[in-house]
């Protein structure tokens, strides 16, 4: 879109558009219009037309774009290596530092872990190529609502209810407890691109199984208790994880919308790495702080069934996706989580006198997200979902009815 053209719809949207009933009407983002990539195909013809839906609540609109990194340095980097060479008093530091961060933060910026820059640059390189492919070429890798991906594939419905449509466009699949990922990039690519993708995804996601199962080990010993506590449960498999691809084109309206909306992940631990456009800000202190993207850095972040795991030790802590006009981010997401029947536990050692129980002593993962499905489906927020995991664990007939269902 020109400078006099965006002028003109941006004069248009603040006289017409934007009136509290039509900001309040609570859009999912289920893609039932149209997703970004086909307004963006608009926008290159110069329309101007299908934008106001992904106009969001004046008082979301994003307050720090998305490179203001003046408070970036803020957000702590924890060094890897000492884990890795297996030097026992300066590994127990590390483990330390680290359980500290995700007390103070729940977010943490990662250096030495063992994911070389070659195989995330070639992640990254993958990514984009899937991306900037036609648009009738990416929607062959949609996943129809009948198949057993139900789900997952391109333009996939996150499940959240915001305020507003983001303005993203993404892929996702399920990574364990096995790789699905072949049959909807086979439709997509030619034989040969499509392994070269399948390796590629397979080759980085296999280096985050390994790097999650470091932290986990470090955390438990950061809280001084024994290394396999939230390891154990997993039983020697990678439990139910999920590798996503984020694509945040450029937008007109960056100052009126999100590419996500501010949210809590409800997992284990999530793996995020980002390419040189910033975009992920953090809720720190009530104030959002832009994450500055580092090549040699992953972030880490804790999400709500870690914080329970914990009893409240590691904090959840909201984040979001603003977007800008100039730049589209990309960004590759790891989604840990536990097997879905394995049973979470809150060790006995974090429950004293000073920390009483404050989560459900005993859960399943597929417990939780049972009633994520339940409360996203009847059209709730992403920011209450993690109520259920509060104590009292006891619940009516009807809820563990529900939950049961799932």
């Amino acid at each position: 879109m020109n400078p006099v053209a965006t002028k003109a719809f941006m004069q248009e949207t603040s006289n017409d558009l934007i009136q509290p009933s039509t900001l309040a009407r609570g859009l999912s983002d289920n893609y039932s219009g149209l997703r970004p990539e086909v307004v963006k195909s608009k926008l290159l013809r110069g329309a101007t037309s299908g934008l106001s839906e992904f106009i969001w609540p004046k008082d979301q609109w994003p307050s720090v774009p998305h490179d203001d990194f003046h408070l970036a340095q803020e957000l702590p980097c924890v060094d890897l290596s000492d884990f890795r060479t297996g030097d026992a008093e300066q590994r127990q530091k590390t483990a330390e530092v680290l359980a500290k961060t995700f007390s103070e933060w729940g977010f943490v910026l990662v250096t030495n872990h063992g994911v070389s820059a070659e195989i995330i640059k070639r992640m990254q390189n993958q990514a984009l190529k899937f991306f900037e492919m036609p648009l009738e070429q990416k929607e062959k890798g949609v996943v129809p609502s009948s198949s057993k991906y139900e789900g997952f594939g391109y333009g996939v419905e996150s499940g959240f209810y915001y305020a507003g449509k983001p303005w993203i466009d993404r892929f996702q699949c399920r990574w364990s407890p096995a790789c699905e990922i072949r049959e909807p990039m086979e439709k997509v690519f030619c034989p040969s691109d499509a392994e070269e993708f399948i390796n590629t995804i397979e080759v980085y996601n296999s280096r985050l199984d390994k790097l999650a199962r470091k932290i986990l080990e470090l955390c438990a010993i950061g809280l001084g208790i024994a290394e396999d506590t939230f390891t154990k449960p997993f039983g020697g498999t990678a439990g139910d994880c999920i590798a996503r691809m984020n694509y945040y084109p450029p937008c007109p309206l960056s100052s009126l919308t999100l590419g996500l909306g501010a949210h809590t992940d409800p997992n284990l631990l999530t793996i995020l790495s980002q390419c040189e456009v910033g975009g992920l800000q953090v809720l720190r202190n009530d104030t959002w702080i832009s994450v500055q993207p580092k090549p040699d850095m992953l972030i880490v972040n804790i999400g709500d069934t870690f914080e329970a795991w914990t009893n409240g030790r590691f904090r959840s802590v909201e984040h979001r996706a603003v977007v800008n006009e100039s730049a589209a981010r990309l960004s590759m997401v790891y989604f840990a989580s536990p097997p879905m029947k394995a049973a979470i536990e809150i060790p006995g050692q974090l429950i004293t006198a000073n920390d009483p129980l404050k989560f459900r002593p005993s859960f399943t993962w597929e417990e939780y997200k049972g009633h994520l499905l339940q409360r996203h489906a009847a059209g709730n927020g992403v920011k209450m979902s993690k109520q259920w995991l509060l104590k009292p664990a006891s619940s009516s007939a009807s809820e563990d009815g529900n939950r049961q269902r799932f």
